[in-house]
């Protein structure tokens, strides 16, 4: 018998065994969620004159169409500041701040909750701080599934 936290936990985080249907459902709602959250601290910080953005991360020479391959390595979620070209479609907490982004963001937690393995998120270090080149969504699910930690690949 599953107890109220059971559940919860379940609902969170998922099983693995989620139908697909099922974990659209339960995506769609957390996005929603995720959504609602973001404009409330949006609207709050506007008012009290705070920027609420991701850190954006510029390099000048740099040729984004370069994918030099990096090391794998496991980064705490709470190192990474900021974005290297997305600093608007989310906050400083990776919720995310636009409708559009829905689609990508309920297929990407729709598969965590069925147990499909995602690659590892592209990260640009700087100064002890990670910026995400590639995997703004997967950061965003993860964070809003209790994640800590999340697979990077660690890039120039």
């Amino acid at each position: 018998m599953d107890t109220r936290l059971n559940l919860t936990t379940l609902e969170h985080f998922g099983t693995g065994r989620d139908s697909a249907q099922n974990a659209r459902l339960i995506a769609a709602k957390r996005f929603e969620k995720a959504l609602s959250s973001a404009r409330r601290r949006q609207l709050v910080n506007r008012l009290l004159g705070r920027r609420i953005g991701l850190k954006s991360l510029n390099h000048g020479s740099f040729d984004r169409r370069e994918r030099p391959s990096g090391r794998i390595v496991t980064v705490p979620l709470s190192r990474i500041a900021g974005s290297e070209g997305r600093s608007e479609d989310f906050d400083a907490g990776f919720l995310p701040l636009k409708t559009h982004l829905q689609e990508r963001w309920v297929g990407i937690a729709s598969a965590r909750r069925q147990g499909i393995a995602l690659p590892p998120v592209e990260l640009v270090e700087d100064g002890g701080l990670y910026y995400v080149r590639d995997g703004h969504h997967r950061i965003s699910v993860a964070k809003v599934m209790g994640q800590s930690e999340i697979e990077a690949r660690i890039v120039n």
